[in-house]
């Protein structure tokens, strides 16, 4: 493995190793589950988790409801 460093402002240097730990299978149900009411999400990948999950959540409320999942921000009143 090689190891880069690079120059920060001719004062710090920083070094880095690139490493891969492991590599997981991702799997996506076969069914929509319309026909038996057992709706599963999409196996999910460490490097975007959060953008992975926001989709499925959009993509699995489609298939329940039948409608595109609305968020609004709502305004909150703090009482005084």
């Amino acid at each position: 493995m090689r190891s880069t460093t690079l120059p920060f402002a001719g004062v710090l240097r920083l070094t880095f190793a690139p490493r891969f730990v492991t590599v997981s299978p991702l799997y996506t149900p076969i069914s929509n589950g319309k026909d038996d009411n057992v709706f599963i999400t999409r196996s999910y990948d460490a490097t975007s988790h959060f953008e992975t999950v926001v989709d499925d959540v959009h993509d699995v409320w489609k298939r329940v409801v039948g409608k595109d999942l609305v968020l609004k921000k709502r305004e909150v009143e703090i009482g005084q």
